[in-house]
């Protein structure tokens, strides 16, 4: 399980939260964030692209959101989610996309 496969061509075929997300439409049929991720917005009643640093020329997702907004999702998932190994790996996940973004 990743959080993203954006160094990747395609997802990992075993991220079958990912492949949900994609057979509900939540997310769009090239889709690069990881299934963990994706699941847990959408939980909180978010659209994962609006916090995501993917590729959008690669995955044909939405625009992202604003950074406060991005900022109230991360911390909705840390409620939700708890604390971790999967915190660490997303808060590094997101220092990077905001390094990035």
């Amino acid at each position: 399980m990743k959080l993203h496969y954006f160094a990747q061509a395609a997802p990992d075929a075993d991220d079958l939260l990912l492949a949900d997300a994609i057979a509900a439409g939540k997310v769009p049929r090239g889709c690069l964030l990881g299934g963990v991720v994706a699941s847990s917005l959408i939980a909180i009643g978010r659209k994962p692209c609006k916090s995501c640093s993917g590729p959008r020329e690669r995955c044909g997702g939405d625009p992202r959101e604003e950074d406060d907004d991005r900022a109230a999702a991360i911390e909705q998932l840390r409620e939700i989610i708890g604390d971790g190994e999967l915190i660490s790996e997303m808060n590094a996940f997101l220092k990077a996309s905001d390094d990035t973004g």
